[in-house]
This record gives structure tokens, sequence and C-alpha cells, in this order.
């Protein structure tokens, strides 16, 4: 399809666009909200201030897209192809983002709040400053990722690779870290505040001025490493 067809229909009050092949679409500012673009190609797309609230993007190739102050919130992204986007500033609270590869994706400053990104990749990605609380991560890959002075107060990481993460000044008061490993981490300033830690491995992790109050540690696994003015009460 052709980008001159698809607004064709667009006008017409077409909604569904599933398996269409259209990359590098021209998005800017456009309202696809309820639009369904399922399985479809529409790598390196302009989303630029587009509304993309509520519609399917489930396993679709956004790969490389710019969407930057982006709005999608309820959005399904499951199993989509989002690595190298550009979501800075995007809204995509509450949005599906299950199993979806963010491989090297900047999301910095975007907010997240109730998202499900469960299994989802991120390594390598650039998430800071995000608003992401109460956002499950739940057996996501986010090794490497940049993490700082991100909100992810409640979140849920069970089970997730944030191994080599950098977290220094990130917010994760009241998180769930079970299970996830941490090693290599920085998790300097950071906020664990009430977290529950229990199996997670903190080896090799700096935690110098990491403030670990009240949080839940049976079974974690520390190191002799980047312990200095950390709190554990």
């Amino acid at each position: 399809m052709h980008l001159q067809q698809f607004w064709e229909k667009y006008r017409e009050s077409q909604r569904h666009f599933s398996r269409i092949d259209l990359p590098h679409a021209d998005f800017y500012q456009a309202n696809l909200s309820g639009f369904d673009f399922s399985q479809s190609n529409l790598a390196f797309a302009d989303l630029i201030w587009a509304d993309i609230s509520g519609a399917s993007f489930e396993g679709a190739d956004l790969r490389r897209s710019v969407a930057i102050w982006m709005q999608g919130l309820w959005t399904d992204f499951s199993g989509a192809n989002l690595s190298g986007v550009d979501f800075s500033c995007a809204n995509i609270q509450s949005a599906d983002l299950s199993r979806a590869d963010f491989t090297a994706a900047k999301l910095s400053g975007a907010q997240m709040t109730g998202a499900c990104a469960r299994q989802a990749c991120f390594q390598a990605a650039n998430l800071w400053g995000v608003g992401a609380s109460q956002v499950d991560f739940s057996g996501a890959c986010m090794k490497e990722t940049t993490l700082s002075t991100a909100n992810f107060q409640a979140a849920q990481f069970v089970a997730t690779d944030l191994s080599s993460a950098d977290l220094s000044g990130a917010n994760l008061e009241n998180v769930n870290l079970r299970d996830a490993n941490l090693s290599g981490a920085n998790l300097r300033g950071t906020s664990l505040k009430g977290a529950n830690l229990r199996g997670a491995n903190l080896s090799m992790s700096d935690l110098t001025d990491t403030d670990f109050t009240h949080a839940h540690l049976t079974r974690t696994i520390f190191s002799d490493r980047g312990y200095e003015d950390t709190l554990i009460a």
C-alpha cells in the first residue's frame, strides 16, 4: 500500500490496516487513535506528536521509528519490533509492551505508569528519567540499560535481568525485585526503601549511598564491593 492510498482510506473512515506494508510512513501529528496496525510493517515511521491511543501495533515492525511526544495511552505494542525507536517524552501509560523488543531504544522522559512490559527486551535502551511507577517489568531483559533518575515506585521486576544497568539516583521504593539479577548494576544513590529483594543478585554492584531501609533481603546475594555509606536498617 502506498501512503496516498492509506490517506484515501483514512478519509473514508477505515481504521483496520493490519498486515499493511508502509515503511517510512509520515504520520506527523496524525490522529490514529483506535486504529489496527497489527502485524504491519511501519519501520522508520514518523509518529512525532501523533495520537495513537488505544491503537493496536501487536506484532508490528516499528523499528527505528521516531515518536517523540507521541500520545499512546492504552496502546497495544505486544510482541512488536521497537528496536532503535525514539519514544522520548512519549506518553505510553497503561500500554501493553509485553514481549516487545526495545533494544537500543530511546525512551528518556517517557511516561509509562501502569504499563505492562512483561518479558520485553530493553537491552542497552535509554530510559533516563522515565515515569514508570507500577509498571510490570517481570521477566524483562534490561541488561546494560540506562535507568538513572527514573521513578519506578511500586513497579514489578520479578526475575528481571538488570545486570550492568545504570540505576543511579532512581526511585525503587516498594518495588518487587524478587529473584532479579542486579549483578554489576550501578545503584549509587538509589532508594530501595521497602523493596522486596528476596533472592536478588547484587554481586559486584555499586551500592554507594544506596538506601535499603526496611527492604526485604532474605537470600539476597551481596559481594564485598561498593558498600560505602550504604544504609541498611
